[in-house]
């Protein structure tokens, strides 16, 4: 049959519709729950129908069960016992084995007599002591060797040439200069990169770009964070002689203490026209003209700065000099000692013989005395030029050490001077924020009273009420003229600068008229609580008592229907099988319990006062606290930042 017809439809001999096999599946179910609490409520019921097949079938699964668990006891002591045999059986060959060895003959070790060690000793010191001697020998040769002048030079200037190579070769990140007077010192650490051959490498900047938003959303995916770096890479580059790559997202904290996103780019290519760039894109992110993915592009941090190399100093023209200088005496030497072998082997070839020997001798002697007296010279001339160079590059540094100090406390002053500004500010403001949330919060006091000192009208009557109304509004308009006149009397002091004297008995009037009317408020106030407290307790009572009628009334309604007294159910049954009960077998569970008191609580709160209630204009009244109407209500989830 085609897999395209609907299986809905297939019914036939043997088939049954969906709605036929779930309804199917239902009764086996319900059947089966039924059989379940019947058994739990009766264990003995099932096996009254147990018939003689079953019961055949139970006796021999038991005693195949016993035969299995004998049969299993068994196999374990077999084995028990064959391990036992297998350890005395190598006990006893143990035994043997250790008998035959101590019966074997040992085997005699040669003696060696004191003397003969003695001169073994003997000989091995000795030989130590020569090998000791010839390396002392061989290591003074070797530093005599390394003192003579014309060794360390040559040592210089090997230093120098492999330096050189490798600065050519570009195995050296930052200019190592060796020292003249330490030729192994490589400077590790630079204090300035005034050294730093970067003309031979190809300048790039790093830019971060940061924007106004805290990032949470764009760094929150691979694809985002990617899609961002991507199009701040094409909303920054215009002409391609420059390439702009990114190089990562993060997160700063800005001087508000709010995070900000940042995206840093690197720039490579020409370095006058990177520092062209930087500044175009500083003007356009501050005009507020980029936006990357909806998000507007705030500050630039760049170090173009960097890039802007300090010009050649001194220091850097003397270092040059003196390699040069170092370079062409080495030319120099190799020159001399080329003529120096000419001459000698013109001599040792020459046919002619001079004539005056001794002569001759003196004239070389007197030559070779003035060469040396050249070579120390000029040998002092190099040291006094390098101590110069060596004192001028000191200076430089010290020159630099000393501005970057004074540039670093300039910054830290201003960045404690700003901070101070910022401080004082945020003081100033937190102030006015207080006293504006103060005069607000007297507002609201008062209006809420002035809401409260109406009377509920749960007992007065309206004669009654009005004269009360009529004897308030003539104690609060006395009262305003006593402020006014007070006021009055204050500005004439302020004005005349003379103390203000009251006469005894105003004063006496006015502090008893102001307590007259406070005590007024007060009871006022306390009868409507008083009225709205005691309508409300009788509302509740009211409902209590009609629950409980209704409760009785169903009771006696089922007890009559049954004919029978009703009786609590007090079999302790597993839930699972409880829920499968009728409502009215089921035990009092702890939900039973939640539910009900929830339905006492929206009593409470429904049950409203029979006069004007104080609630009206959506002030609650402070008798009754609010509760949440259902404990399940609210559930708190865990946002997913």
């Amino acid at each position: 049959m085609s897999a395209l017809v609907n299986a809905n439809t297939r019914v036939g001999m043997g088939h049954t519709t969906r709605a036929q096999r779930s309804m199917l599946a239902a009764k086996e179910s319900a059947r089966q729950r039924h059989d379940d609490a019947r058994a739990f409520l009766d264990p003995m019921k099932r096996n009254l129908h147990r018939n003689a097949w079953e019961e055949r079938n139970a006796q021999r699964l038991d005693r195949r069960k016993r035969e299995e668990e004998a049969a299993a006891i068994a196999k374990q002591q077999q084995e028990a016992t064959e391990v036992e045999e297998r350890r005395k059986r190598l006990e006893e060959l143990y035994k043997k084995e250790q008998e035959a060895w101590a019966a074997s003959p040992k085997k005699q070790e040669p003696v060696e007599d004191d003397l003969e060690r003695a001169r073994k000793i003997d000989a091995r010191r000795k030989e130590e002591q020569s090998e000791a001697r010839e390396i002392a020998r061989a290591r003074l040769e070797a530093y005599r060797r390394a003192q003579t002048p014309e060794y360390r030079a040559a040592e210089r200037l090997k230093q120098m040439h492999l330096h050189n190579e490798q600065r050519n070769q570009d195995r050296i990140e930052h200019a190592s200069i060796p020292k003249a007077a330490a030729p192994c010192a490589v400077k590790t650490e630079l204090v300035n990169d005034h050294f730093v051959p970067s003309e031979h490498k190809a300048p790039k900047c790093e830019v971060t770009i940061g924007f106004d938003d805290d990032g949470a959303r764009t760094l929150s995916s691979g694809a985002k964070r990617r899609a961002f770096s991507r199009c701040c890479v094409e909303a920054f580059e215009q002409p391609k002689a420059l390439t702009v790559e990114p190089l990562g997202l993060a997160v700063r904290v800005n001087q508000d203490g709010k995070p900000e996103l940042a995206a840093t780019l690197v720039i490579k290519g020409d370095r006058s026209s990177i520092e062209e760039r930087v500044e175009e894109w500083v003007s356009k992110v501050e005009a507020g003209e980029i936006t990357v993915r909806g998000l507007k592009a705030k500050w630039v941090d760049s170090d173009a700065v960097l890039l802007a190399r300090p010009p050649k100093r001194e220091a850097q023209a003397a270092y040059h000099a003196e390699l040069q200088q170092a370079q062409e005496h080495k030319a120099l030497r190799v020159e001399e000692e080329k003529a120096e072998e000419r001459a000698l082997e013109l001599q040792t070839t020459s046919v002619f013989v001079p004539e005056k020997e001794d002569e001759d001798a003196a004239a070389t002697q007197r030559r070779e005395a003035k060469q040396r007296l050249d070579a120390l010279e000029k040998d002092a001339a190099e040291l006094r030029e390098r101590q110069a160079a060596e004192k001028a590059i000191r200076i430089a540094e010290e020159r630099t050490e000393v501005e970057e100090m004074q540039a670093a406390d300039r910054a830290e002053l201003e960045k404690q001077r700003v901070a101070k500004a910022k401080r004082v500010e945020m003081e100033r403001a937190y102030r006015l924020e207080l006293a504006r949330q103060t005069q607000l919060e007297e507002e609201l006091a008062q209006q809420q009273e002035s809401s409260l000192e109406e009377p509920s009208m749960a007992g007065l009557s309206w004669s009654e009420r009005d004269a009360r109304k009529e004897q308030d509004r003539k104690a609060s308009e006395l009262l305003q003229k006593e402020i006014e006149r007070d006021w009055q009397a204050k500005l004439a002091a302020k004005e005349n600068r003379r103390p203000v004297t009251f006469n005894d008995a105003e004063k006496a009037l006015r502090e008893k008229l102001w307590n007259e009317h406070r005590a007024r408020l007060q009871r006022t106030k306390e009868l409507a609580r008083r009225a709205h407290l005691n309508v409300q307790a009788e509302n509740f009572r009211r409902a209590q008592d009609k629950r409980e009628r209704e409760e009785q009334m169903r009771q006696e309604r089922l007890a009559a229907a049954e004919g029978a007294p009703v009786e609590a159910f007090d079999h302790d049954l597993p839930p699972h099988l409880a829920r499968k009960l009728h409502p009215s077998l089921r035990p009092a569970t702890a939900d039973a319990d939640a539910r009900r008191a929830a339905q006492e609580r929206r009593d409470r709160h429904f049950s409203m006062a029979a006069g004007r209630p104080a609630t009206a204009d959506a002030q609650r009244s402070a008798a009754t606290t609010w509760e949440p109407l259902a404990t399940t209500q609210w559930k708190p989830t865990f946002p997913q930042y």
